[in-house]
C-alpha cells in the first residue's frame, strides 16, 4: 500500500471506530449502525463526501418518516409488505432517472424506509425506537465521516478536468475533419467517432464526481455539458455533409477557416456545421473562465435511464415483498434478517451501474463478513463486561476493513464485508446462543445471495441496447412530425444528444462499441424539423 492509501485507511478506520463508540457509549441499542455511513460516504474527494453525507443525512429523515407513517396506519402486516416493496420500487427507480451524487437521496430514503419496516414488521410499536436509533447513528457517523474524514480527503482536481475537457473539445473539429476526408475508410471512421463520443460519457460521468459539493463545479460541469452537445452536433452535421461534393467541400473550408465559404444556406448541415462551431467556442470559454455562470448554454437533455430504472424497481420490489412474506409466515430473527437482506441488497445492487459484473464480488464480501461477524459474536461477544472491552475488542476487525477498503484490490470486497460484519456480530447487542447466532448469519447470507443470483442470471446489456435507442430515436421522429408546433433544433440536439450519451455509457459497461448510424437518425429529425420551416411559409 502506498502512503496514500494507508492514510485513508487511518482515517476510515478511526472514523468508523470513533462512530461506534461514540454510539455505544450513549446506550443506542443499534450501535454498529453508526460505523456504516463511514464505508458507504467515504470517497476520493471531499466535496462527494460532504454531500453524500448531506444526503444520507435527509434519506434517514425522510425515509425513518415514511416508515413510521406506515407502521401507524397500516392495518396488517401484508399490507405494510406491499407498501414497502411499493416504495423501495420508487426508491429504486429513482437512482437511475436521478443522476449524479443526488441520487444517493432516494437511494438512501428507501434503505431507511426497509431498515425501520423490516424489523418492526410484526410488532409495529416497536418502530419508534428503531427509527430513532437509524437517525442516530446515521448523525453520528455522518459527523465522525466529515470531521475526520472528510476535512483530510484531498479536492477535486478541477484543473485537470479543464484541461480533459479542453482537450475533448479540440478532438470533436479534428473527428469532423477526419468524417469529410474521403481517402480514410468507413471503419476507421466509425471507430474514431464511437471512440470520441466513449470519452466525452467518460468524462461526463467523472464530471458529477468532480463538481459535488461546489456551486462552481457544477457550473463548469454545465460546460462540460454543453461542449458534448455542441460536439455531438458537430458530427452529425459533418456526417451529413460528407454525402455529397458540394456540401462537403464547403464543410471543410468551415471548419478549416477558410475564405470563400459564400453564404450558408438557411437549412441544411452547413449552418449547423457553423451553429456548432460556434456554441463548441462559447463552451471552451465557459468552461476556462474563472467564474462560470452556466447559463445561455446549450445543454444535453437531462440524464436518465429507464431501462435500469425499471430493473431496479422490478427486483427491489419483488425482493422485498418475497422477503417479507417469508417473515410473516415463518417469522423469527432469522428470517427477519433474510427479508432484510434480500430487501436492502436489492437495492444496492439495483443501483450499481453493472451488478453483474460485481454480484460474484459482492458474495465474496458477505460471505466474509457474516462468518467473521458470527464467529466475533460466539467467541469474543459473552466474555465482554463493558464498554471498554467492547470498543476495544471491535477495532481489530474495524482495522482490517479499513485497510481492504483503502487498497485499490480489495476495496470492492470490503464494503460488503465491513457492513456484514456489523451486522452479523451485531456488536453491543446481548450475547447470544451458538446455534441462534449461527442461524442468522446464515439466513443473511442466504438472502444476499439469492439477490446475487437474481442479478447474475439477468442477461447482460449489449447489442440490444442499440436496438432500443434506435427504436427511441425513431419515436422521436414521429412526434416531430406529429406536434402541432415545430421543436427547434436545438431542441433536438439536447434530446438525441442524450440518447447517444447515454447508449455510450451503457455500451461501455457491456463492451460494445457504438455505432455511427444512430447520427443519421439525428440528421433525420433535422431535415424533418427543416422542411417544416420551408412548407410552414407556402402553407400559411
Amino acid at each position: 500500500m502506498t502512503r496514500t492509501q494507508l492514510g485513508q485507511a487511518l482515517r476510515l478506520g478511526l472514523a468508523a471506530w470513533t462512530a461506534f463508540a461514540v454510539a455505544t457509549a450513549l446506550g443506542i441499542e443499534h450501535a454498529f449502525w453508526a460505523s456504516m455511513p463511514v464505508w458507504v460516504v467515504a470517497q476520493p474527494w471531499r466535496g462527494v463526501v460532504f454531500e453524500r453525507a448531506l444526503w444520507r443525512l435527509l434519506g434517514t429523515l425522510i425515509g425513518g418518516g415514511i416508515g413510521l407513517v406506515l407502521l401507524t396506519l397500516s392495518p396488517t402486516p401484508w399490507v405494510t409488505a406491499v407498501v414497502m416493496a411499493a416504495l423501495l420500487a420508487l426508491g429504486g427507480a429513482l437512482t437511475h432517472l436521478w443522476q449524479g451524487v443526488r441520487n444517493y437521496l432516494p437511494m438512501m430514503t428507501a434503505l431507511t424506509i426497509g431498515v425501520v419496516v423490516i424489523p418492526a414488521l410484526l410488532d409495529p410499536s416497536g418502530g419508534f425506537d428503531l427509527a430513532m436509533d437509524r437517525l442516530a447513528c446515521t448523525f453520528i457517523g455522518g459527523v465522525s465521516v466529515a470531521l475526520i474524514v472528510g476535512l483530510f480527503t484531498p479536492k477535486a482536481d478541477s484543473a485537470g478536468f479543464r484541461a480533459e475537457g479542453a482537450a475533448l473539445a479540440q478532438r470533436f473539429p479534428e473527428v469532423a475533419r477526419l468524417l469529410l476526408d474521403t481517402r480514410v475508410p468507413t471503419t476507421r471512421k466509425d471507430e474514431v467517432v464511437a471512440e470520441v463520443i466513449h470519452l466525452g460519457a467518460e468524462l461526463e460521468t467523472k464530471a458529477r464526481l468532480v463538481a459535488a459539493g461546489s456551486r462552481e463545479g457544477y457550473r463548469r460541469m454545465a460546460a462540460l455539458d454543453a461542449i458534448l452537445a455542441a460536439g455531438l452536433a458537430l458530427l452529425e452535421a459533418a456526417t451529413e455533409a460528407a454525402r455529397n461534393f458540394p456540401t462537403r467541400e464547403a464543410a471543410q473550408r468551415l471548419l478549416s477557416d477558410e475564405p470563400g465559404t459564400g453564404p450558408l444556406p438557411e437549412t441544411g448541415p452547413l449552418p449547423r456545421l457553423s451553429r456548432s462551431l460556434a456554441a463548441l467556442g462559447a463552451a471552451i470559454e465557459e468552461l476556462q473562465s474563472t467564474a462560470p455562470s452556466g447559463r445561455d448554454l446549450p445543454r444535453l437533455a437531462p440524464p436518465a435511464n429507464p431501462t435500469l430504472a425499471l430493473r431496479g424497481a422490478v427486483v427491489a420490489a419483488l425482493a422485498s415483498f418475497a422477503g417479507s412474506a417469508m417473515q410473516i409466515l415463518v417469522g423469527g430473527f432469522a428470517m427477519e434478517l433474510t427479508a432484510f437482506s434480500m430487501a436492502i441488497f436489492a437495492l444496492v445492487m439495483g443501483s450499481l451501474p453493472q451488478p453483474k459484473l460485481i454480484a460474484p464480488k459482492m458474495a465474496v464480501g458477505v460471505v466474509i463478513g457474516a462468518v467473521t461477524g458470527a464467529a466475533y459474536r460466539i467467541g469474543l461477544q459473552p466474555h465482554l463486561t463493558g464498554w471498554l472491552d467492547l470498543v476495544i475488542t471491535i477495532l481489530p476487525f474495524i482495522a482490517v476493513g479499513a485497510i481492504a477498503r483503502a487498497y485499490p484490490r480489495t476495496a470492492i470486497y470490503a464494503l460488503d464485508y465491513n457492513m456484514c460484519f456489523m451486522l452479523a456480530s451485531q456488536a453491543g447487542a446481548a450475547p447470544a446462543l451458538t446455534p441462534d447466532v449461527i442461524q442468522s448469519a446464515i439466513a443473511m447470507t442466504v438472502g444476499t445471495l439469492a439477490i446475487v443470483v437474481c442479478y447474475v442470471a439477468l442477461p447482460r446489456p449489449g447489442p440490444a441496447l442499440i436496438g432500443r435507442t434506435e427504436a427511441r430515436l425513431a419515436a422521436d421522429l414521429e412526434l416531430i412530425a406529429k406536434r402541432s408546433e415545430p421543436i427547434s433544433a436545438q431542441r433536438w440536439t439536447a434530446i438525441w444528444g442524450r440518447r447517444v450519451v447515454t447508449l455510450a455509457i451503457e455500451l461501455e459497461k457491456a463492451g460494445e462499441a457504438l455505432p455511427r448510424r444512430v447520427l443519421r437518425l439525428a440528421s433525420a429529425g433535422h431535415a424533418a424539423i427543416d422542411n417544416r420551416k420551408i412548407s410552414a411559409p407556402r402553407s400559411r
